[in-house]
Formats: C-alpha cells, structure tokens, sequence
C-alpha cells in the first residue's frame, strides 16, 4: 500500500522558528473516485530502490459543506518484491509504453497519458510517528513540476525495473518505445497482427533510455 508521505515528518515543533502549519489530511475524504494523472516522475527509496510517483487530480466532495471541489494527491509506486506486478500493471493502464525511467522528464516527456481515466482508492492511515495522512492505496485503471532524479541517476537506479517492465510489455505483445509520444495509448497499442511480438530476449536487449526525494511513502 503506497501512500503519500508527510510534508511536516521531521519538521520543527509549532511554534519555533521554521515550523510549518500541520497539514490537515482529512481535506483528503477517504473513497473511490475517478481521477487523471496530471504530473508525474521518478525516485528512489531510503534504501535507493526506484520508485515512480504519479501525481492524480479527481472532484470529491467537501466533507463539511458537500460542495464539489478539485484535489491532487500522489501515488506511489515500489519496483520491490510483490508490488513490482502491480506497479507495472497500474503504469502500463496509464499508457506507459517506455521505460519508467523515462518518466523522469514528467508531464513534458509525455510518458503516461493524461487523457485515461483511473479509479483511485483514497485512505487514511497513522503512520510510524502517530501522524494520520492520507494517500492512495490503490489504483484500478480500466503543471506542476515534480522532482525526479537525473538521468543519469535514473537510468543506474531503473536498470532493473527497465528490464522488468520490457519483459512485462512483451508478454502483453507491445513492442517497448524509445519515448512515449503525446497520445501513447494509440501509439502503445497492441501489434493485432502486425508482425510477431518481441521475445523475452529482445526486449531486454533494447537500448535503456537515460533518465532525493522527500516524499515517501511509509
């Protein structure tokens, strides 16, 4: 389950010098809703594991006056262990036809499409420090500038999950695109027949494509 992090972890108590005003989490009603992908780019983890982070915009209600109002919230993505099918389902419903390292570049590279439309699973859960955020814990497919790393970093940090995810799209019989153009999932289609699908082999033969952040999820 990955969730946005904090943006107060670690910061001055109230009151002293620096300190922030507490993020109240509850803005963030707990539900299902539809939702886009407005931003998104890569990380890595404490442990300097990749992650992709995806930044979601959807309408929900105001819980004290019911009036409908825009909210944003980012979504997380772990390479690592059981997650790693999941993650690569959920990128490849956004229309990612690329490496994911190739989503450091954000919403100007046009890795994942803006124009599919997801279902978001929103909750609310007390991390380790006894803090309640909120986050998404699921995503069911059917201009802000995010942080990433630098390609450079990113294309040693994704090696694996590069390879992975080419492995992932040819099973689906999607050839992998050096870029993903605007408008991927037309031009990440299926092959219908348009000649054999890549082989395992293949894919992970194809040329990598060059690609710290504080918002973890717990």
């Amino acid at each position: 389950m990955d969730f946005n992090s904090s943006p107060n972890q670690g910061a001055p108590a109230a009151g002293a010098a620096g300190a922030k005003t507490p993020v109240d989490h509850t803005k963030w009603s707990p539900g299902k809703y539809k939702a886009k992908a407005i931003d998104w780019g890569t990380a890595k983890t404490k442990e300097g594991l990749p992650q992709a982070k995806v930044l979601f915009t959807y309408i929900q209600k105001n819980p004290t006056t019911g009036a409908e109002e825009a909210k944003d919230l980012m979504w997380f993505g772990s390479f690592k262990g059981g997650a790693l099918e999941r993650t690569m389902e959920t990128l490849f419903g956004l229309g990612l036809r690329a490496d994911p390292s190739t989503m450091d570049s954000g919403r100007d590279g046009k890795a994942l499409d803006e124009t599919v439309e997801v279902e978001i699973v929103v909750e609310h859960r007390v991390d380790q420090t006894g803090q309640m955020r909120a986050g998404i814990s699921w995503v069911n497919s059917g201009n802000r500038k995010m942080g990433s790393l630098d390609a450079q970093e990113a294309q040693q940090v994704f090696a694996q999950a590069n390879a992975e995810y080419r492995i992932f799209l040819a099973k689906q019989g999607v050839s992998p695109n050096a870029t993903a153009p605007a408008g991927a999932t037309a031009a990440g289609a299926p092959r219908n027949g348009a000649g054999p699908a890549p082989t395992i082999a293949q894919a992970i033969a194809a040329p990598a494509s060059t690609m710290t952040e504080e918002d973890l999820p717990f």
